[in-house]
């Protein structure tokens, strides 16, 4: 029943992929698909802007433009096709994680993993993110299998399964070496373990190699760790020689010597099957150091961008972001099955009890890593592979749950002495279980198919298609053959694709800048110090201490240095900085040649196109645009720190230029002068 509760689950989910279409290609696509193209006309990992793209291997890009190259396919076809059997795939392997612990349990977590809505929709493109989150878990089962089975060429799958998921996004790294301290914890002999590792991280790091050390070229640093390129060389030896160590060390486990070592350490397993104490210890020292050095290596992302690990407003906002509504009941009922698998696990036994210890083995390596996300505002599609691992835990606890009050319900039912042991009251008779998954599976359809359905037009999918192919059908018309041209950056990759082959294009967006109430205008850029020439001022909507802005000193040579004849500026998206339109009114060496608005069921599609005469570039001095939310938070962060606070907004308060205006401004602008003391 289990089996046909996951397959029911997968068939709800892929059906719903036939009859709702696919929706309409997003920049992620266009600069997959664009970097693809570069790689086969041999400019290597490249952006259709020119500049290399190396926050991840070019792999998904390969096979997205690989078989137009071949066989004429349409890559964004072909990634909804990948995209679409790794999203039934993700189901059918959540699936298999609750089935380790027991097939009933399979079929809740696919039930939940159907149910979580952003999941569908991501699998409804052809981004990345379904096929790595697929590649993950695909790796903690064989990882699994191989550290159980202990045969070499289950470790090597594992390793090369690994490189393949890590070079289409590198979100398996956190998980790397849970399969290893899954094995400590069951009581598999060291030697076993040994091997198994050894295997697993020589074939990860040749079939990595490539790539870092390409990375090491072109940047001069090691990929994501930052260092430079030169400790890539130390870095491999130290992974290598671990690797070959243990693979010939795998031999050492029977020796006296170490024998009575492990026995002294309680390294060991006794007669009865309970693992040592020693295992549990090493494996609780080997995951807090393991999630200490992540966090590490990801704060330091963070202190640039003025964010640290535990950030709870961010975290609220996070959550108000990305769980509007009926989704926070949902996330609600998914967090009281996760904490409810604690006491699964407690009341479990045999394998069963392993496998619910695996999978939060598994959440907390993952932790960092979610933490991260969630720090910097970045979508759930980052860790989607954890949302299946939880969707596995959940299912456990409910499972647990409805268990405890059928028994309670028995119990109180007039029965024969023998009915009533404990193992039988905790334990789901057989006649509930078909009702328990019809219930998950026939609730997590209904919640996906409402969505799905509906969703596609709150998107304004066809308003993106008519503002793409208006504007690369004038550029087309008006813009001779082989004359660049700049664009900003809502719709930039897509408008670049649809204009390759005949105009050279170029990039010039904002640049993400941090509240400091120091700094001349209130922000800096992230990355770099203060300045005072800011023009235009939006908020970046994901963290709650974040900016989109636009610099004159930086506009300017960004324009210059393009050689572009034109730029053409999209704004939709909360994340479009739209305040830089208005702030050009006055500018030299700009003039708007072309508008268009297109409405949708949210912000309005506008397209600004503009004719540019580098050499006259300049804009106003003194003169800001600010959105209202931007002023929002401006004011609110120079409020908690008046005394620094005090000489930014005096400056503020005589160049501001709300855009556009909002029944707060006033009041705003109030707040502001009077922390100026004006």
């Amino acid at each position: 029943m289990a089996l046909i509760a996951i397959g029911i689950a997968a068939a709800i989910f892929g059906l719903l992929l036939v009859v709702v279409p696919s929706f309409f290609i997003s920049f992620d696509e266009a600069k997959y698909i664009g970097i693809g193209y570069n790689l086969l006309d041999g400019l290597g990992p490249r952006t259709p802007f020119g500049g290399y793209f190396l926050s991840h291997a070019p792999v998904w890009s390969a096979f997205l433009v690989g078989p137009s190259a071949l066989f004429g396919i349409n890559p964004l076809d072909l990634g909804h096709v990948l995209d679409a059997l790794a999203g039934i795939g993700l189901v059918v392997l959540a699936g298999a994680l609750g089935w380790r612990i027991r097939p009933v349990v399979g079929g809740l977590a696919a039930a939940a993993t159907i149910a979580i809505t952003y999941l569908h929709d991501l699998t409804r493109t052809a981004r990345l993110d379904v096929p790595a989150a697929f590649l993950v878990l695909a790796y903690l089962l064989v990882g699994f299998r191989a550290a159980r089975d202990g045969r070499i060429r289950w470790a090597i799958a594992t390793g090369a399964l690994f490189a393949l998921a890590f070079e289409v996004k590198e979100i398996a790294l956190p998980l790397f070496p849970v399969p290893f301290l899954a094995a400590i914890l069951w009581g598999r002999p060291w030697r076993a373990i040994a091997k198994t590792a050894g295997w697993t991280v020589l074939a990860a790091a040749i079939g990595l190699s490539w790539w870092f050390l390409l990375v090491a070229r072109l940047s001069g640093t090691v990929y994501r760790l930052g260092t430079p390129a030169w400790t890539l060389l130390p870095i491999s030896i130290v992974v290598l020689g671990l690797a070959l160590a243990a693979i010939a060390g795998s031999h050492l486990d029977d020796r006296p010597s170490l024998v009575g070592l492990a026995r002294r350490l309680r390294l060991g397993t006794g007669d009865d099957g309970r693992i040592g104490s020693g295992r549990v210890a090493l494996v609780v020292t080997i995951t807090v150091a393991w999630c200490v050095a992540l966090l590490v290596v990801f704060a330091r992302e963070l202190g640039v961008r003025g964010s640290h690990v535990i950030d709870l407003p961010q975290v609220a906002h996070y959550v108000a972001t990305w769980l509007p509504g009926v989704l926070k009941l949902a996330a609600a009922a998914g967090a009281i099955g996760v904490v409810m698998s604690i006491m699964a696990w407690r009341s479990a036994r045999g394998g069963g009890r392993s496998a619910i210890g695996d999978l939060w083995l598994a959440t907390i390596c993952a932790l960092p890593l979610v933490l991260l996300v969630v720090d910097v505002g970045e979508p759930p599609r980052n860790y989607l592979a954890q949302l299946g691992i939880l969707a596995a835990l959940a299912g456990a606890g409910w499972l647990w749950l409805v268990e405890q009050l059928t028994a309670g319900i028995a119990r109180r039912q007039p029965s024969r002495p023998e009915e009533r042991s404990p193992a039988r009251a905790t334990v789901l008779p057989a006649t509930v279980v078909p009702i328990v998954l019809a219930v998950a599976v026939t609730g997590a359809g209904i919640l996906l198919s409402a969505h799905a359905l509906t969703f596609r037009a709150l998107r304004g999918d066809q308003a993106r298609a008519d503002a793409l192919t208006t504007t690369v059908a004038w550029v087309r018309a008006n813009v001779p053959a082989g004359t660049k041209v700049a664009i900003g950056s809502f719709l930039s990759y897509e408008i670049s694709l649809g204009l390759r082959g005949r105009n050279p294009t170029a990039q010039v967006r904002d640049v993400l800048a941090v509240g400091d109430p120091t700094a001349p205008q209130g922000i800096r850029v992230s990355r770099g110090g203060p300045q005072a020439d800011w023009i235009a001022i939006d908020i970046a909507p994901r963290n709650v201490n974040e900016y989109q802005a636009y610099s004159a000193s930086k506009l300017t040579a960004d324009l210059r240095t393009s050689t572009a004849a034109y730029w053409i500026y999209a704004t939709e998206a909360a994340t479009s900085a739209p305040t830089i339109v208005p702030a050009l009114t006055g500018a030299a060496g700009i003039r708007e040649i072309a508008h268009w608005t297109w409405p949708t069921a949210t912000i309005p599609i506008v397209v600004n196109i503009f004719a540019l005469d580098p050499a006259e570039l300049a804009f106003p001095s003194g003169h800001v645009v600010v959105s209202p939310e931007a002023l929002e938070r401006l004011v609110a962060e120079l409020q908690a720190s008046p005394s620094t606070g005090r000489a930014t907004a005096a400056t503020l308060v005589p160049e501001l230029q709300v855009s556009p205006p909002s029944p707060t401004t006033a009041a705003l602008l109030a707040q502001l002068r009077l922390v100026a003391g004006l």
